[in-house]
């Protein structure tokens, strides 16, 4: 008897994925190593600035924690707009450009 079996392939089913080539995929990770590496100088940096700032600025503690937050606020209220940059041009390329402008 014949077989029934069908093969189906990933790239054959609607609206499935194409496969990235692997110079691709390696492209984003590369930009997402480099935008953590980027990202964790600055935590480090201004984890060691901040002393000297304390006091050349006459901070107290809650103006200090200010300063402190402020990498954090603004990494958090960045995403809401990456994600809808990338949904509009690519992830890729955003983040991209967002690696450049930040460095």
């Amino acid at each position: 008897a014949p077989s029934t079996e069908v093969e189906v392939k990933l790239s054959d089913r609607v609206g499935a994925p194409e496969e990235e080539p692997a110079d691709q995929r390696s492209l984003m990770v590369l930009l997402v190593a480099a935008a953590y590496v980027v990202w964790t100088m600055d935590k480090v940096n201004l984890s060691v600035a901040i002393l000297p700032m304390t006091s050349e600025f006459n901070w107290s503690s809650s103006e200090v924690g200010q300063v402190q937050s402020a990498l954090f606020w603004g990494y958090a209220s960045t995403q809401v707009l990456g994600g809808f940059l990338a949904t509009k041009f690519g992830g890729k390329r955003v983040l991209l450009g967002a690696v450049v402008l930040w460095s």
